[in-house]
């Protein structure tokens, strides 16, 4: 390859990328590499044509460019390579017949489609992701396509995995409340200990997970200590979930002292300036509208009563724990312990 004057022969190669290294590397001591995206691009990804070309060009230099091919030319280049490799085109229908094979396995050629029940006559309603904790990391290992959220469905995609993964009896199971799902998993793991059941049945493990959900109630910039202190404060019962909240709304300890950025930064799920300002909190009264939406509009009534000054209907016992938790974001324990068992006591989950 001939760039800026310079000759270049390849190097090696990666899923991604092909590297190249100066033709005179050995008689000038030239250790200068440069690597190219177009065509492993194209073998490796079904984006289009013209998307394989603006994401590989975007960012040479003008000189660069101007020594490219005619684009017309670099456009037939990625269609050849795609033809060798013969990738299959992506299905825009959920009827197509069979998943080609090239698409049942890993970039490292591990099968990653264990079981295909066939074609399905909707399109598919969620991607259900089972994680799994292996040396303290949770890790993605199973993605179903379901075509519906009952427990028919949830019983049939269990049954599948354990045609595969015979073997699978976990110990604990930590889930978003979903009947269904838990219906089924109790049937399935009759020994399993699930957090749900645990939470319901134990009163002093439900006030655990209260304390750590009263984190969202303690100010933004302390969060962090609170939930080591907290870590501490708590007993090996809850490690799994301080493993979640940890991973998803804290962000890992790193070995420099930093912490990783999280799945949901502090000041998206946080709550204290909102109880200061006796704000909403919550999205219960648009969930109440979702539902009612169904049976009769009356949100012209709703917007008129409003402008009449009709207060907001709160339920007496909600009024009262607003306050309560109001009192406790303004004027806070010294201690941070202190401060999160009492706001522990206004939670209800």
């Amino acid at each position: 390859m001939i760039l800026d004057g310079f000759s270049y022969i390849q190097d090696r190669r990666t899923d991604t990328k092909t590297y190249w290294r100066c033709e005179n590397h050995k008689t000038f001591n030239c250790y200068f590499r440069i690597h190219t995206y177009i065509a492993d691009r194209a073998k490796n990804t079904q984006e289009t044509t013209d998307t394989v070309l603006i994401q590989c060009i975007s960012k040479l230099p003008g000189s660069t460019r101007i020594r490219l091919p005619p684009l017309d030319h670099v456009k037939r280049t990625i269609l050849r390579h795609r033809e060798k490799i013969n990738l299959p085109q992506v299905p825009n229908d959920v009827d197509f017949p069979t998943i080609p094979g090239v698409l049942q396995l890993t970039k490292r050629n591990d099968t990653f489609l264990r079981i295909d029940t066939g074609s399905v006559p909707e399109i598919f309603y969620q991607l259900y992701v089972i994680h799994a904790v292996h040396r303290e990391h949770v890790i993605p290992v199973a993605f179903c396509l379901l075509r519906r959220k009952n427990m028919t469905t949830y019983q049939e995609m269990i049954n599948k995995i354990l045609e595969f993964a015979p073997a699978w009896n976990p110990q604990n199971i930590m889930l978003d409340f979903e009947k269904a799902v838990l219906n089924v998993l109790s049937n399935s793991f009759p020994h399993t200990q699930g957090l749900q059941k645990q939470y319901e049945e134990n009163v002093d493990f439900a006030h655990g997970i209260h304390k750590i959900a009263a984190l969202a109630f303690i100010h933004p910039d302390n969060v962090i200590n609170a939930f080591t202190d907290l870590s501490v404060h708590l007993d090996d019962t809850f490690q799994i979930m301080l493993d979640y909240f940890e991973d998803n709304y804290i962000g890992r300890f790193r070995a420099n002292g930093s912490r990783t950025r999280p799945l949901f930064p502090i000041e998206y799920w946080n709550v204290y300036e909102r109880t200061k300002n006796q704000q909403m909190r919550t999205n219960n009264s648009a969930e109440a509208w979702n539902r009612r939406i169904k049976e009769d509009s009356n949100i012209h009534t709703k917007i008129v009563r409003a402008n009449a000054g009709e207060p907001v209907n709160k339920k007496k016992k909600y009024q009262y724990l607003d306050q309560r938790l109001f009192n406790l974001v303004s004027n806070p324990h010294q201690n941070i312990i202190d401060q999160i068992n009492a706001i522990t006591h206004n939670i209800i989950l």
